[in-house]
């Protein structure tokens, strides 16, 4: 398995999607609120997505950093002065999920990913965005 760090605008559509919500075919999903949150905060907002995204690339940058035993100091720095830039071309849903994939394989090297605040944020993100998938909330789930 190999590993790479993630360019930024992969962060920037992650913390867009997060933020925003996916999109929707006319602009941002209706009714979409910060009920993800982020560790600490009680929702994101303008103060917190930098420091989300900053977050975010770290953990992406010591994943591939342990995986191959080396130090990328000039990613890093990037990384730790993350700015957000919201991507014009917001995520549907069906791609967020995918890219919340892709994200967390580049990001899962280290032992200590599974109980980290960025993989709660995944994992509640991906949580969120399966509701918001057409036909889930109306599907039958019950077996015969």
């Amino acid at each position: 398995m190999s590993a790479y760090i993630v360019a930024k605008p992969v962060i920037d559509a992650i913390v867009t999607v997060a933020h925003r919500g996916p999109n929707a075919h006319r602009g941002y999903a209706q009714g979409w609120t910060d009920q993800i949150g982020y560790a600490r905060y009680d929702g994101l907002n303008v103060q917190t997505v930098d420091e989300l995204g900053a977050a975010l690339w770290v953990a992406n940058v010591r994943s591939v950093n342990y995986r191959y035993q080396e130090r990328n100091p000039l990613f890093m720095k990037a990384a730790r002065e993350y700015v957000y830039e919201p991507v014009h071309n917001v995520p549907t849903v069906l791609e967020a999920l995918a890219l919340l994939g892709a994200y967390e394989y580049q990001t899962c090297e280290r032992p200590s990913w599974r109980r980290s605040p960025e993989c709660f944020f995944i994992e509640r993100l991906r949580s969120t965005l399966l509701h918001w998938l057409p036909g889930y909330n109306e599907a039958y789930w019950m077996p015969a």
